[in-house]
């Protein structure tokens, strides 16, 4: 009795042990379990499990590996990013993305950060999206212009795993935009009075051309300031493009 609770009772608790440490993610070691019984058919199947214990352990330390430097990366990014699954549950979300629109752990499901981004788009139809297409809208939120981007993803085999949703802050340059649209309206309608005024005094210097010096002398003095005028708006847009030029190569570093 004492051999058989020995060669077979133990290894069977110790096994039993360490597959309930297993399953509830705790530490295991198959170590101790190595020479446990003098039976050999009941050590050849803890050898067995020790295997697929220890092939187990290491697809795991790889994985929370690969899970540690994927959680770095996104959350050291001025983006944010948003991982749902295919249950339509939020599986990741950084800090950037929560910073934005108010995110909080709450919320945990495509309805609530879609409510939160004030967006309406059908989960299912990002889902099924044809390989390399997206959705992309732009929102305001909290002060904040975002421009928010929805792409699937997928496994090996090219079915749709879930849906990521990237999140720019495009406030800064949305304000430059419409700086530089109002600058542009305002030197256009400008340019319109000295334009109107070269046109006028140069007919008036071509159809009085023997007039008196001190006519034909006013005459080109008014077309010689105007033009001064349009070559200084002319500079200013130039030196708006160059500006906006190497923002744009710079952000392409």
């Amino acid at each position: 009795m004492t051999a058989f609770y020995k060669n077979i009772i133990t290894p069977m608790k110790k096994l039993e042990r360490s597959m309930k440490n297993l399953r509830d993610g705790k530490n295991v070691d198959s170590r101790h379990l190595a020479n446990v019984t003098k039976l050999e058919e009941m050590q050849q199947l803890i050898n067995s499990y020790s295997e697929i214990l220890n092939s187990l352990l290491k697809n795991r330390f790889e994985l929370d590996s690969q899970e540690s430097k994927t959680s770095v990366i996104l959350n050291r990014m001025d983006d944010g990013v948003i991982a749902f699954s295919m249950q339509k549950q939020v599986i990741h979300i950084n800090g950037a993305a929560k910073s934005f629109a108010d995110i909080s752990d709450a919320d945990d499901t495509d309805d609530k950060i879609m409510k939160k981004l004030k967006l309406k788009i059908d989960f299912d139809k990002v889902l099924y999206l044809s390989n390399y297409k997206n959705l992309e809208e732009k929102v305001e939120v909290n002060d904040n212009v975002l421009s928010v981007v929805l792409v699937p993803y997928h496994n090996e085999k090219l079915l749709p795993m879930g849906v990521i949703a990237i999140l720019k802050n495009i406030t800064e340059n949305e304000k430059l935009n419409n700086m530089r649209k109002e600058f542009v309206a305002n030197v256009s309608h400008e340019l319109k009075t000295p334009i109107a005024l070269i046109q006028g005094y140069s007919e008036g210097l071509l159809e009085n051309v023997n007039s008196d010096p001190e006519s034909r002398k006013f005459y080109a003095e008014v077309i010689l300031d105007e033009t001064n005028k349009m070559d200084k708006m002319v500079k200013q847009l130039l030196e708006l493009t160059k500006l906006e030029y190497e923002k744009r190569e710079f952000n392409n570093v």
